[in-house]
């Protein structure tokens, strides 16, 4: 990695101007902000402005640079770098798992009450996925109690509401402070991609280009610590 570092340090030497990244807010707070204060320091002429949203930008009418993307990419008009992809994770509070026995299946969610969330703007929540050695899992969980704001959604999991499956970065702070619980050790929940998406196909700016090398780094040395959490979790 720090010579990955270093070979990016001498292309990218000298960036400036303003690029905006089109991010999600989780993503952004998680992973972004914590190694942003680093790159611009190495690049005193560059500019970075964050549009934090959970929904999808347009790039050309809002002047997006960069939109990072998680999960399947419908828009197949813009250059597509796939940056990494985080793990899902499913997980309760401990005052939850004091009321139910949760075994080593994970069916056996079917049988809840769980805590549900639908995409902004969606109408139906997305199937949670498990697999283990040649066997796969999917299904809609079902809840009474439905969310289409993450941090909501994690939080009602703290406090003991239900089980939740979300993506790694999702939940790390509460699963680190463990006022949630990683489920199912011995199922890894299916990997969701994250992607960086160009306006420019042709000519592609310097600062532009310093930035998706940035992001590819961080990315990826998130995704190595999300593999290790796993690992924890499975021993």
């Amino acid at each position: 990695m720090a010579e990955a570092d270093d070979e990016i340090r001498a292309n990218n030497a000298e960036l400036q101007g303003r690029v905006r990244i089109a991010a999600p807010r989780h993503l952004a707070s998680a992973i972004l902000v914590p190694a942003i204060h680093d790159f611009v320091e190495e690049h005193p002429n560059l500019e970075i402005e964050f549009v934090l949203a959970d929904r999808r930008v347009d790039m050309i009418e809002d002047g997006i640079d960069i939109a990072m993307r998680i999960g399947p990419l419908t828009d197949s008009s813009h250059m597509v770098r796939k940056l990494g992809e985080f793990p899902r994770v499913t997980c309760a509070s401990p005052k939850f798992l004091e009321t139910v026995t949760l075994g080593a299946d994970p069916t056996e969610l079917k049988e809840l009450d769980n805590l549900a969330y639908h995409f902004p703007g969606a109408m139906t929540g997305y199937p949670w996925e498990f697999s283990k050695d040649e066997k796969n899992l999917s299904f809609v969980p079902s809840g009474r109690v439905i969310f289409d704001d993450l941090d909501a959604y994690v939080d009602a999991a703290c406090e003991g509401l239900g089980v939740i499956q979300v993506l790694w970065f999702q939940a790390k702070r509460s699963l680190d402070h463990s006022r949630l619980i990683p489920l199912f050790a011995d199922w890894s929940g299916a990997t969701v991609p994250v992607w960086a998406l160009v306006s420019e196909r042709r000519h592609i700016p310097k600062r532009t280009r310093g930035v998706l090398d940035w992001l590819r780094l961080i990315i990826s040395d998130a995704e190595a610590k999300a593999k290790n959490d796993v690992a924890t979790w499975q021993t």
